[in-house]
């Protein structure tokens, strides 16, 4: 008994360091599963934002697509009203240019004509005028042949 005795305050120490042992191993057990809880949770949070940042991606994806497509849309309509314009513009021209041509042809038809009568104008003027320097020149030649008869005869009658 005096052995067993002896051997208690080791025996209690044993059992303290047991205990103690123990609770650390318990403690230990206990961070372990927190921790493995938290890295859990941290791999959820993660997969969760990537998952979240995966859908964002695709939307603004799909956001850049339909962008681009009602861009593409828009360059399309502007290019045919372009188009459209343009064509309206040549028809335009097209009708100005015959118009314009037909008010100038007018205009030269009615000042050619005018330039006619104009010229018989000064033709028939011409002619009348003509027609008066001959009188004149012929009134003329008889005037100076009957002076040149008075005179020869005022010079017989002497």
């Amino acid at each position: 008994r005096a052995a067993q005795t002896a051997h208690l305050p080791q025996l209690e120490a044993i059992t303290l360091a047991a205990a103690s042992a123990a609770r650390s191993e318990e403690e230990y057990a206990a961070n372990s599963q927190s921790i493995r809880l938290e890295l859990d949770a941290a791999r959820d949070e993660e997969s969760a934002t990537r998952a979240l940042a995966a859908e964002e991606l695709v939307a603004v994806h799909a956001e850049a697509r339909a962008w681009r497509e009602e861009v593409a849309a828009n360059a399309a309509v502007m290019s045919r009203r372009a188009e459209e314009e343009e064509h309206r513009l040549v028809d335009l021209a097209g009708h100005y240019r015959a118009e314009v041509s037909g008010e100038l042809q007018a205009e030269r038809t009615h000042c050619e004509a005018q330039a006619a009568l104009r010229e018989r104008e000064l033709l028939s003027n011409l002619a009348d005028l003509q027609a008066s320097l001959q009188a004149a020149a012929s009134a003329q030649r008889i005037g100076g042949i009957e002076r040149q008869e008075e005179v020869a005869v005022a010079e017989m009658s002497q």
